[in-house]
């Protein structure tokens, strides 16, 4: 997931995957959002902010910011866009925009912080597919 889509931000672009329908979209949002945070400049800028926050919590506000805040507002946007299309009720979309981004991190990123593997591109595609699948199954469900 790109940090903000152009309705939010003019400087970014809309991301490809914006105006596709959820099963299309998901999959790939999900791809780009790996993408990005398994790039080695993510990496290290996210071990940095873990190693540092605890002594100046303001790094640690503005990484969140940065970092998740664009990405939530993507989402959200991307829910209101469809939400009504497919039926879901989304009591709380910054939330479900947090359980995605968890649903596509809880492996990946843990492994390739501790540098214990990167994941291949194969992988990326795999765990985004997942995370597609059951953040569609949650939203189906009325669970966010």
């Amino acid at each position: 997931m790109q940090a903000a889509c152009g309705v939010d931000d003019p400087d970014r672009p809309t991301p490809s995957w914006y105006a596709a329908p959820p099963v299309e979209a998901l999959p790939l949002a999900g791809e780009d959002y790996l993408r990005h945070i398994l790039s080695p400049e993510q990496l290290a800028l996210r071990r940095v902010a873990v190693r540092d926050s605890h002594r100046f919590p303001e790094l640690g506000r503005r990484y969140l910011e940065v970092t998740a805040g664009g990405r939530d507002r993507t989402f959200a946007g991307y829910l209101d866009r469809w939400a009504g299309r497919e039926g879901w009720t989304v009591r709380d979309k910054g939330a479900a925009a947090q359980t995605f981004a968890g649903l596509l991190k809880s492996r990946p990123l843990d492994e390739a912080v501790l540098g214990l593997r990167n994941p291949s591109s194969d992988d990326i595609v795999a765990a985004a597919r997942s995370a597609a699948a059951n953040m569609l199954t949650l939203l189906s469900a009325g669970d966010l």
